[in-house]
């Protein structure tokens, strides 16, 4: 068997997201956890749903960021479009079709600027994961 070399940035991204996802679980186990049983003199924090918000939002804007670096052709954007659209017997085509209109000068997926393409694909992958 041959050994496949992985890309050095691919590694980083992978590094990086599971960075993410150690704090939101320990954020979200500490919340979970609840307030320990109070005595006399010490006094117990709760960690607070704004602190778990704030990770999660911190996993997915890095996530978006990491995303739109990068580089996608019009087949790659054309490719996850369509796989998307067609998913679940079509019920994010209209979803879709909007993201499409709003990147585009033209309504179409050639109206896209390439400088948008990995935002658009960033915002299509979205919808799947709401």
């Amino acid at each position: 068997m041959s050994k496949q070399k992985i890309p050095e940035d691919l590694i980083k991204e992978l590094l990086a997201c599971s960075e993410n996802l150690i704090v939101v679980a320990e954020s979200l186990k500490a919340y979970c956890e609840g307030p320990a049983p109070k005595t006399n003199d010490v006094k117990e924090s709760e960690p607070k749903e704004a602190e778990v918000e704030s990770a999660v939002t911190s996993v997915t804007t890095t996530t978006t960021r990491e995303a739109e670096e990068k580089k996608y052709s019009f087949e790659d954007v054309r490719k996850v479009l369509a796989g998307i659209s067609s998913q679940d017997d079509g019920k994010y085509k209209a979803q879709v079709k909007g993201l499409v209109a709003k990147y585009s000068a033209t309504g179409t997926l050639k109206g896209v600027p390439e400088d948008s393409y990995a935002a658009l694909v960033a915002e299509t992958e979205a919808l799947t994961n709401a």
